[in-house]
């Protein structure tokens, strides 16, 4: 267990792998490695990425206050892939920005099933900024439920970035959300209008406009489904963030 001049301290990141965060934490591990009582781990998930930084004293304030600049540097150098801290999950960060902006978001299924959702309402608090989802597994309920135009749908299909758009402008629209959010792709084992399993199309519809985003992703019906739901969440975080991805975790203090 942690030792009474033990502080520890844990960055969450989405969208990036151990390699490219221990680039850019070259300086940080550096400093690191000089100071016998620290450690840096890295701990890899699907899409996600946890940095623990960890330093040693003889009283559990002065490794407070030598952690809190190795912290501070980690928090500059790694960008806006750091989504958060400690407990900090990517549903909790969007629901908070969310609040913060006295903001809602509505969410459209498909291929996850209603995985988006469940993140979110796993989050205590978040009917203050969620209003539903709407699980449009069948093509004809994109058009019945989310109104994507029947003859947008012959043309380009359900698995299409400019579907997951229109499903995201939809249920924006539909549920009077001021973001709404939508997953469309092939989860696999077999293809879907041609596509190959792991197509996936996220988007986010909110006042600013539309942003998609779109993936090949490996491994198995379950994997992509699970990080169908990392990316969905991670791209509406970002469309929040804007540009204040970093101020967030500067300012609060281990």
């Amino acid at each position: 267990g942690a030792q009474p001049g033990t502080a520890r301290w844990s960055l969450r990141l989405a969208g990036i792998g151990e390699s490219e965060a221990a680039a850019r934490l070259v300086d940080v591990e550096k400093a690191l490695a000089a100071d016998p009582g620290a450690s840096i781990d890295y701990l890899p998930g699907p899409a996600l990425l946890e940095v623990r930084l960890a330093v040693h004293r003889s009283s559990a304030d002065d490794a407070r206050r030598a952690l809190q600049g190795h912290v501070d540097a980690a928090v500059h150098a790694l960008g806006e892939e750091l989504y958060g801290q400690d407990e900090d999950t990517l549903a909790s960060v969007v629901i908070r920005s969310l609040v913060a902006r006295q903001a809602t978001c509505a969410i459209a299924e498909s291929l996850t099933g209603g995985l988006v959702g469940a993140a979110i309402t796993d989050v205590p608090g978040s009917s203050a900024a969620f209003l539903g989802a709407v699980v449009a597994y069948a093509t004809e309920l994109k058009a019945q439920l989310l109104g994507v135009p029947p003859a947008h749908l012959a043309e380009r299909g359900a698995v299409d970035p400019s579907t997951a758009v229109l499903m995201a402008e939809g249920v924006r629209d539909r549920l009077a959300a001021t973001f709404g959010l939508a997953t469309t792709g092939v989860a696999g084992p077999d293809p879907q209008e041609g596509r190959p399993p792991g197509t996936v199309h996220v988007a986010v519809a909110g006042p600013g406009g539309h942003r998609v985003r779109s993936l090949e992703l490996p491994g198995d019906r379950d994997f992509v489904r699970r990080l169908t739901v990392v990316l969905a969440l991670d791209l509406l975080r970002r469309t929040l963030a804007g540009d204040e991805s970093l101020g967030s975790f500067v300012r609060r203090r281990l």
